[in-house]
Order: structure tokens, then C-alpha cells, then sequence
């Protein structure tokens, strides 16, 4: 018998790397099988012959549906093809994930209303959790600190297990490149702000909240820990000497610390300047 993989990706590739690469590292983590154009078309193969054996042999296929996916030909022939099976079939086979532009996504396929839909800015780590519960792969054994990181500016979610070890630095990096963040805010003229990204656990809100911005750009991460607050200005402190509970939601806040003059006649210059 043909051996079948779990889902066939569908997607623009202008989309790849901020929304599919994050979601196929998540889903090999999970051992979920899928089908990635990247990975299964190699120099000279018949495009269409491949998407075509791509699809037969998935036993679903995962829609990644974006104002990108609406302006290319091949995304919308996939999803044709997986609606048009689901239909013939009456399997549930069809998995849409809207990455963004949801009204327009709508607007243009009103008929995918019907389907339940799931959205990006819920965290690859849950999207992919719930994958793997469907494709029935083997449940994860990594064990480790499970933490949420909102962004206070964009809404967008990142969910994470990691080993205990990692630091406050590392999950600052990670968590801001998958949310967004930029390390520079430019406000226009001649500089540009440097921007600091601070973990807050959202139950030790109050306590940030009555910080001065002084006393907010010293700190790397705060934490509440059963009745204490708990701080670090270190980023190489790690989650477990800061004693970072598991299921801890921490908003990802930005403060501008400093700004980059440019030289006007030597754009290769710059100065720095705290603000």
C-alpha cells in the first residue's frame, strides 16, 4: 500500500518564510508528514506532475490563505482541487489557515465560511499541536517550560516548550523575530530609535505598570513567582534561575533606549546618543 503523508502545504511563496517555515519547523518537531514544494520539486521536474502525486498521496491539505495566496494561480488551483476531493470523498480533508487579510480572504471565497478555520496569530506551537492530534502522530516528549509571548503592539502569539536552560536573550530573540519585533524604530529626520524588548508576565502587570521608564529600560525580564515579583537585568539569566513557571504568558513590550544619529554627508556614520 502507498505510503500516505499527512498534509499537503498550499501556499504563496512570498509567504514562506515569516508564516510557513516557522509552521513546518513546529510540525517535524510533532512528526507530522507533509508535502512542501521546496523539499519534493527538484530541478527539471514536472511542476504540475508533482503538485498532482502531491496531492493523491496527503491525506490532507492545509490552505495557508493570504492577500499573497489570492494573487497567485497555483495556491487557488490547489485548493480547487482539495475542495473538489473533499466534496467527492465527504472526508473532512480540508484544513484553511488564514495567515492574514481575512475579509478579503472571505470576500473572495465566501464558500470557506462553511469550513472551520483556524488563525496564524494563534502560535505555530498550537497550530501544530493540534495537527499532530489529528494526524495522530506521536505525541511530543521534549519537556520543558511551556511559555506564551503576546505582542502588546500587533496581538500576534507565540507559544514555545523549551528546556529550562535557555536564557531570557535567546527567548527575547526568538519571540521577537517570530512576532515582528525591529530593533530599530525610525521616527523620521536624521536617527533611529534602539528598541529594547522586555518580557512581562501579564500577572505582574500592576507591578510594571507603577515601574518609571527609567527603571523599566534596566530590566530584561519580570515574573511573578507565586507571591513575588521577581526581575532580571541579566539577559543570560535563564528561565530556571528566574524560576519561570510553566504556562507563564508573558507580553513582549518594546521601550526605545537609545537612537542612531546619521551623519547627513556620511550615511555610513553613526553616533550613539541616549535618550
Amino acid at each position: 500500500m502507498e505510503a500516505l503523508q499527512d498534509v499537503f502545504i498550499s501556499h504563496a511563496s512570498k509567504d514562506k518564510a515569516e508564516y510557513v517555515e516557522p509552521l513546518v519547523e513546529a510540525l517535524s518537531a510533532r512528526n507530522v508528514t507533509y508535502w512542501l514544494d521546496t523539499s519534493e520539486i527538484g530541478w527539471g521536474d514536472s511542476i504540475v506532475g508533482k503538485i498532482n502525486e502531491g496531492l493523491r498521496r496527503s491525506r490532507r491539505v492545509l490552505l495557508c490563505l493570504s492577500k499573497h495566496f489570492l494573487e497567485r494561480p497555483w495556491p487557488q488551483l490547489e485548493m480547487d482541487a482539495a475542495l473538489a476531493r473533499q466534496t467527492d470523498t465527504r472526508e473532512q480533508s480540508v484544513l484553511p489557515l488564514i495567515l492574514n487579510s481575512k475579509d478579503e480572504v472571505f470576500s473572495q471565497y465566501p464558500l470557506l465560511r462553511t469550513l472551520a478555520y483556524r488563525c496564524f496569530d494563534q502560535g505555530v506551537e498550537s497550530i501544530a499541536a493540534e495537527m499532530a492530534a489529528i494526524s495522530g502522530s506521536p505525541p511530543v516528549t521534549k519537556s520543558g517550560i511551556r511559555v506564551r509571548v503576546e505582542s502588546v503592539h500587533s496581538g500576534r502569539l507565540f507559544d514555545i516548550v523549551e528546556t529550562p536552560r535557555v536564557s531570557i536573550d535567546w527567548l527575547v530573540s526568538k519571540a521577537s523575530s517570530t512576532l515582528g519585533g525591529k530593533e530599530r524604530a525610525d521616527i523620521g529626520a536624521l536617527k533611529l530609535l534602539t528598541v529594547q524588548w522586555i518580557l512581562v508576565d501579564v500577572n505582574a502587570k500592576d507591578y510594571w505598570d507603577g515601574l518609571t521608564e527609567s527603571k523599566q529600560r534596566e530590566l530584561r525580564a519580570v515574573v511573578k513567582v507565586g507571591d513575588k515579583i521577581k526581575t532580571t537585568n541579566v539577559g543570560t539569566t535563564t528561565l530556571e534561575e528566574l524560576e519561570v513557571p510553566s504556562g507563564t504568558v508573558f507580553h513582549l513590550c518594546g521601550i526605545t533606549v537609545g537612537s542612531l544619529w546619521l551623519y547627513k554627508n556620511d550615511p555610513s556614520k553613526t553616533g550613539p546618543n541616549v535618550v
